[in-house]
């Protein structure tokens, strides 16, 4: 039965791969427009049942696959699956060997494993266009949908690292509060979620300084991508794939659990901490800049202590060499391609973009040049 199974599945992509060669067909020739629409993928919507996220899928797999005849001659012959044709067409701009290479990988690791690999190809490409990790900060929110049972979903959105830190508080809760009985780890976890969100404001209100240095965040990166700031990409625990300037931005400040290797898992530095500001630093550099962000204008006080001079790259960890910043400007600096220096002399606070715009602040006020 099982190999019944596997025959079928083959012949269900080897028909898939046909349909979507249609649809390019398709699409190409702009017959949607007698029917009355704009675009195929409405008419995908409309006439296939399609969802509309699925049919924007489809059509892009569809001529991905028009472009690169290996991948789409694999496809028919039902060597790989659609769901790992997805992750490999997410790999443009590649030639036929690399495709060849992409299919035989395919073939030896399963769908989620590909998925990996194009999420790795990907943040290795965002390295080359700073904007587009701004673009992904960007897109972070926090949305509410009620539920017909009087129950309500709240979805958050955000950064990899990010959600791998807040589970990492959520959990650290979880572990020092009792045990309700018969309460599974999702509902002591939404409780325990709950109770840090009020005594957080509650500490926020009474004038209270957050250390985010509280969670700790396990990184796999190559050594050369942390400390020569080679292009590459990191992995948090559980495997999610994290850019390699993301991996630098949490090895400035947090609290971080290091496991850096080379090649194929060579040990070289496993969790050295001197990179690490001690407590009466961090108050010391938070009271200098009023307990804000050092960035002219943003009043977060949640913020991370920034190394002006990398660690990495001989940058002491004294108090003039340490600038605070919220998340989102430790992620302009480190993404977005933008420099700080704080001038312990003139208590002057300089950031510089990736364009040579500079802002600065200090004693005489804030001051913009461009």
């Amino acid at each position: 039965m099982g190999k019944s199974l596997v025959e079928g599945r083959c012949r269900l992509d080897a028909a898939e791969a046909e349909w979507l060669g249609r649809l390019v067909a398709f699409d190409r020739s702009g017959q949607w427009a007698l029917d009355g629409h704009l675009g195929c993928v409405s008419w995908l919507v409309e006439h296939c049942g399609l969802a509309r996220s699925t049919a924007k899928e489809r059509l892009r797999v569809a001529w991905e696959l028009a472009r690169r005849p290996i991948v789409a001659e694999s496809f028919a012959r039902g060597d790989v699956s659609y769901s790992k044709v997805r992750a490999i067409t997410r790999i443009v701009n590649v030639d036929e060997e690399t495709d060849r290479i992409l299919i035989e990988t395919a073939q030896a690791v399963t769908a989620p494993d590909m998925d990996k690999v194009a999420r790795h190809y990907e943040l290795i490409e965002e390295q080359e266009r700073p904007v587009d990790a701004l673009a992904r900060w960007e897109r972070r929110g926090l949305h509410r949908r009620t539920r017909a049972d009087e129950m309500a979903v709240i979805e958050t959105v955000l950064p990899i690292e990010r959600a791998q830190r807040l589970l990492q508080c959520v959990d650290s809760a979880v572990d020092k509060a009792p045990a309700g009985a018969g309460m599974s780890l999702a509902q002591r976890r939404v409780d325990a979620l709950c109770d840090l969100v009020e005594a957080g404001l509650a500490h926020l209100e009474q004038g209270g300084l957050v250390d985010p240095e509280v969670a700790m965040v396990s990184v796999v990166v190559d050594y050369e991508t942390l400390v020569e700031r080679a292009n590459g990409s990191a992995e948090v625990a559980g495997g999610a794939p994290l850019s390699g300037e993301a991996a630098r931005r949490l090895a400035c400040d947090a609290g971080l659990c290091r496991i850096i290797t080379r090649g194929r898992s060579e040990v070289l530095d496993v969790g050295r901490q001197t990179r690490r500001w001690n407590r009466a630093q961090r108050r010391a550099i938070r009271y200098r800049h009023g307990g804000r962000c050092a960035f002219p204008g943003c009043e977060r006080t949640i913020t991370q202590i920034h190394h002006c001079t990398p660690w990495a790259d001989d940058g002491n960890t004294d108090v003039d060499a340490g600038v605070p910043v919220c998340w989102g400007h430790h992620v302009l600096v480190h993404e977005g391609g933008w420099a700080v220096k704080y001038d312990g002399h003139t208590g002057t606070t300089i950031f510089t973009g990736p364009d040579g715009q500079r802002v600065w602040s200090g004693r005489a006020g804030v001051k913009r040049a461009a």
